[in-house]
């Protein structure tokens, strides 16, 4: 009869161990489409306020903003995926997209 309870946990732990990784590999991925799909938006003379209105849309990434020399440029990206895909956009002084590279 002791054996069983020591097996009660592992039993309980292995199913709720294999859907926590299917929602973790679910939200991974969504997040990893979301910076893709956005990132192909971005041609070369939109607006920097088509893009800040259409990143203001996702709901697994976020965006931060810098000033360079030649403009501003934007990375867009997700904690969720651990930043390793990103959208790079970089703007000139205009406030229009020169590039949007995903990588």
């Amino acid at each position: 009869m002791k054996n069983t309870i020591l097996f009660r946990p592992a039993i309980i732990a292995v199913p709720i161990s294999l859907v926590a990784l299917v929602v973790f590999a679910f939200v991974f991925n969504e997040a990893r489409k979301e910076v893709y799909f956005l990132c192909g938006n971005f041609r070369e003379g939109v607006t920097q306020e088509s893009v800040i209105r259409q990143l203001n849309t996702a709901s697994f990434s976020t965006f931060s903003e810098s000033s360079l020399e030649s403009g501003t440029q934007i990375v867009h990206s997700s904690a969720l995926n651990f930043h390793l895909f990103r959208c790079n956009i970089e703007l000139n002084r205009d406030g229009l997209v020169r590039s949007a590279i995903y990588g």
